[in-house]
């Protein structure tokens, strides 16, 4: 079994968080002692060091978040964070449509008012 601690903070409005990665057999496991990651939830702190990313990561062994990455991308932890992002980034393009579709009925409410005041105004006088 390979363990890995690293402490994680996002900002500087949150405690530092432990982040344990377990190697063992293939399988990985990751735990967090923040909130989400201890009612076992998927958490921030726990998804970047598995993402591969030291961004976030105040210890001192930020470089050991590379053997992390070695040993989820042959696990089903992999896979399934290849298969999140995708569906991230096609959940942000859908939300980015429906902005602007929003924004198109919003012109078109307002332009459907405007002509109504005008209709109302030429019917009155």
């Amino acid at each position: 079994m390979k363990e890995l601690q690293f402490m994680v903070q996002e900002s500087n409005d949150e405690p530092p968080r432990q982040v344990t990665i377990t190697k063992e057999k293939g399988n990985v496991t990751a735990r967090c002692t923040c909130p989400r990651g201890g009612a076992g939830h998927i958490c921030r702190h726990r998804l970047s060091i598995l993402s591969g990313s030291g961004k976030f990561v105040v210890s001192d062994n930020v470089a050991d978040v590379k053997h992390v990455e070695a040993w989820v991308v042959w696990s089903d932890v992999g896979v399934f964070i290849a298969r999140l992002v995708e569906a991230q980034k096609r959940l942000q393009a859908v939300k980015s449509e429906a902005e602007q579709s929003a924004a198109a009925v919003n012109d078109a409410i307002g332009e459907v008012r405007t002509i109504e005041r005008c209709l109302m105004r030429a019917i009155n006088d």
